[in-house]
């Protein structure tokens, strides 16, 4: 059974943005000029040029990271923005919401803006503001070693790290739109996406650095820490997995993403069909029309044979769903199992109408007609499955039991000696 993966849309609360200079490298104006004529092709050229000729330039790979953003190849622009850092941290400019904090929010500002800092490649400091001797800091504004805070969309401090050499002026006073806030980062979104299409490749190590370089530009990013807890899950990390999607809950309670993936791992992975069914429950009270969530919870009934529970959840997810061939096979093994042969023919004929070469859904329908003894059906119903599998064995086998019951003793021998062959006699 495919499972999809959820929730790829990220949210940020920082924004980044390149430092504006004028670059020396006349491939890298070049390069500008075809860029803002949407000649995408040529402005790589030109940038690829700029790096070979000067590859300690961070304007250079910068450069080149964002045609390949223009080309949406985010993880060739991620590998150069990550080279341009590494040559000059100072290459970008960072603004902070820090709207999630709670608690002691000293300490755990002090340590968020440490960690990012010291991820661009910015010393180690500790940065607080107080008021009446609580800490309060709305945002702030970091650019070149000098860090602002904010209350109130007001300047209200200024800390220097490191010193400004002597004559030397600080950058003027940032423009701080008010809607700065909730904006997802032209840096996040990069990394995010990267991320993104590394998971499609199922190159889960090279994602998760990805997403990790999220969760650092952006502590507050709930879809980031949902694809690393998925990422984690498939690699079979299950404390690291629970940390990132507990995480993710913190940001958001009301996010339905960790609970759907979390219920995913432990379904697909673990067999935990329990721990699944409680938290898809929890999904479908938090956002009861996600289709998806019946239809998993009615894998997760089923598995533990609570098939009352199974078919209602399976009917739900058909009623959000009639296009679903697994809503309906599911639906159809359900009522077999209930021993309601006739309903669960319905449901295995609307599965066969959206694939009418599905054997395992054949099949089941040959079940359903034989529990009927409705013989010549289920021979029919078997006969396309050997059609489309000559080599399925149960087939063979199912056919001849049914060719029996009518008397036709020489076919079902056939059968049934064909049956043993394909199974090498077993």
């Amino acid at each position: 059974m495919s499972h999809r993966l959820i929730n790829f849309a990220a949210v940020g609360v920082i924004a980044l943005s390149l430092i504006s200079c004028t670059p020396r490298n006349p491939h890298i104006v070049g390069g500008n000029i075809y860029l803002s004529q949407g000649k995408y092709d040529e402005a790589l050229k030109q940038y690829q040029i700029a790096v070979e000729e000067e590859p300690e330039n961070p304007d250079a790979h910068m450069a080149l990271g964002k045609v390949y953003v223009h080309l949406k190849q985010h993880e060739m622009a991620c590998q150069q923005f990550d080279k341009a850092l590494n040559i000059d941290p100072t290459k970008i400019e960072i603004r902070i919401s820090p709207a999630n904090l709670t608690g002691d929010t000293a300490s755990i500002y002090e340590g968020d803006m440490a960690k990012i800092y010291r991820t661009l490649g910015q010393p180690e400091g500790i940065y607080t503001l107080e008021s009446n001797g609580q800490v309060i800091v709305e945002w702030a504004y970091w650019s070149k070693g000098v860090t602002y805070m904010f209350i109130d969309g007001k300047q209200k401090s200024k800390f220097t790290y490191p010193r400004l050499a002597s004559g030397e002026k600080p950058p003027p006073d940032p423009n701080l739109p008010a809607e700065i806030k909730g904006q997802t980062s032209y840096f996040e979104t990069v990394y995010y996406n990267a991320g993104v299409e590394l998971i499609k490749q199922r190159k889960w190590e090279e994602a998760l650095s990805r997403f990790k370089m999220v969760v650092q530009i952006n502590p507050g990013s709930a879809p980031a820490y949902n694809n690393i807890g998925y990422i984690y899950g498939k690699l079979n990390q299950e404390e690291p997995m629970l940390e990132a999607y507990q995480k993710a809950r913190q940001i958001d309670p009301k996010n339905t993403k960790a609970q759907f993936n979390l219920a995913l791992y432990f379904m697909t992975q673990k067999q935990k069909y329990d721990r699944a069914a409680q938290l898809l429950e929890e999904v479908k009270q938090l956002a009861p029309q996600i289709k998806d969530t019946y239809r998993f919870l009615g894998v997760c009934y089923s598995n533990q044979e609570e098939y009352a529970k199974a078919e209602q959840a399976f009917l739900k997810a058909a009623e959000l769903d009639s296009t679903n061939k697994d809503v309906f096979f599911n639906l159809g093994l359900v009522l077999i199992q209930k021993e309601e042969y006739q309903r669960a023919l319905d449901a295995l004929k609307r599965a066969i109408q959206l694939d009418p070469e599905d054997t395992e859904v054949l099949f089941s329908t040959g079940i359903a007609y034989t529990m009927l003894e409705d013989y010549r059906k289920a021979i029919d119903a078997f006969t396309e499955v050997i059609r489309f599998q000559p080599g399925n064995a149960d087939a063979y086998s199912k056919r001849a039991e049914a060719k029996r019951e009518l008397g036709l003793k020489q076919e079902a021998y056939e059968d049934f000696k064909k049956a043993l062959e394909l199974t090498g006699g077993k």
